[in-house]
Order: C-alpha cells, then structure tokens, then sequence
C-alpha cells in the first residue's frame, strides 16, 4: 500500500465521520421540533419558558372592564413579540409591540415599558398558577406632576380556539 492509498483512507474516514455526525445532529432536531418544543426547552436553556407565554390572552374581568382587554404573546425564534390592547369605544385600543429576547422569560416575568406624551407605563407580566397571566401595570405621568401614580393589576385567560 502506498503513503496515497493512506491518504484515501483518512479522507474518507474524516468524510464518514462528517456524515454521521450531521446525521445524528438532524435527527435530533427532528425529535425535539416532533414534539412540539424546540430543543432548548427540552434542555433547559435560556428561553425554555417563552412559549409558556405564548398566545393570546384576553381580560374577562366584568367587574372592572376597563384597562387592559388583550395581551398577545408570539413566540419567533430568539424573541417574543408582547401585543397590548385597552378599552376603548367603539373598538378597543392597540397599544403597539414591545419585543425582547426570550431569555428575558427565564424568571417568569416579562418587563414591558410604554411611553406616550402623557404617561409612561411599566408592565410585568408573569404566569399564575391557575393557568392565567397577570400584567401590573405601574403608570406614572410626568408632564402632571399633581395626578398620583397608578397600579392596576390585570388577569387575564388564554383565550380558547
């Protein structure tokens, strides 16, 4: 055998060992999208808990059904887009998306800053265990220093499909 037949061996080596490893790193991509999660919430990494978040959630608060109507919460890939809505009339009000990296999801509250000409607001949003999501909303208004901060707490329920 000459030193080019060892050459040959080592290159096909090399090339089999290549294939087997993409091999082995798509099937387990296709387990972990097979069932319904990405990879990274199979293994705990940063952004596991964003699609806890994930979808639309609507405020049935009869009592007080002013404030926040409507939160939804799309997951991309790296990010979560954050959607609000308020009471409004004769259809409710879009306040716009906020986005963030879901690696902020980790702790299990979501922080949301809102500004406009007369008030700034600052959300977290967070999981309640009865399967809802709570938004405290923590509102200031900076060009009425006479008018008093607001809290106003928001639980709100996935809405069904």
């Amino acid at each position: 055998m000459s030193d080019g037949d060892g050459m040959d061996i080592r290159k096909a080596i090399s090339v089999s060992f290549a294939v087997i490893s993409i091999a082995a790193a798509l099937v387990a991509m296709f387990y972990f999208y097979s069932k319904g999660k990405g990879p990274e919430e199979k293994l705990g990494q940063p952004g596991a808990k964003a699609t806890e978040f994930a979808g639309t959630w609507v405020n049935k608060d009869t009592v007080r059904p002013q404030g926040i109507t409507t939160v939804k919460i799309e997951r991309k890939l790296t990010t979560i887009q954050i959607h609000v809505w308020s009471k409004c009339s004769p259809d409710d009000c879009y306040w716009g998306y906020r986005e963030t990296h879901v690696s902020d999801c980790d702790d299990g509250v979501i922080l949301v800053s809102w500004h406009n000409d007369s008030e700034d607001t600052e959300q977290e949003i967070s999981l309640v265990p009865e399967g809802g999501l709570s938004v405290i909303a923590h509102t200031r208004y900076p060009v009425n220093p006479g008018k008093a901060d607001r809290e106003d707490i928001y639980i709100l329920e996935k809405a069904s499909l």
